[in-house]
């Protein structure tokens, strides 16, 4: 939101990963645009909490206890922020674009996100994984053929 004030208005906002979960609960808590495009996004903030706690070898507990941390500072169940519960609040059109073998964030983030969204369009693709998926014709292609059509 802070970027709008800057350097706004936006007409699309594309998010990966991390990103993906951004952009939605951005738009969810006010961010004006006519259309998301999200790729390899996360979804469910506990299991990528989890997750990158598994990646740091550290203790489970740690994962509750960051949660924990967050809840009470902030007041507000870290679930809240789920990517597919972002999307169920919005309206606008939302392209979801994961990989079949995306090994960072598994493609059942993808489709949970998408069964969420009120108008959305999924599309799976094969071999990209995680990275690669930015890059690739077929992607890019898909992505401009969604903000030109308009609404």
């Amino acid at each position: 939101i802070e970027l709008e004030k800057q350097f706004g208005p936006f007409e699309i906002a594309i998010g990966h990963s991390l990103g993906g979960m951004t952009v939605l609960n951005a738009v969810k808590s006010g961010l004006q645009v006519e259309k998301i495009a999200v790729i390899g996004s996360g979804d469910i903030v506990q299991d990528i909490l989890d997750n990158f706690v598994v990646r740091l070898e550290l203790k489970p507990i740690i994962s509750q206890k960051l949660r924990d941390y967050f809840e009470n500072k902030y007041g507000e169940a870290m679930a809240n922020y789920s990517a597919y519960k972002a999307a169920a609040t919005l309206d606008i059109p939302i392209l979801v674009i994961h990989d079949h073998h995306d090994y960072e964030v598994p493609v059942q983030a993808g489709i949970n996100i998408h069964q969420h969204c009120k108008n959305g369009e999924l599309m799976l693709t094969e071999g990209l994984g995680h990275r690669k998926i930015l890059g690739d014709s077929q992607v890019i292609k898909k992505i401009i053929e969604f903000v030109k059509i308009k609404n």
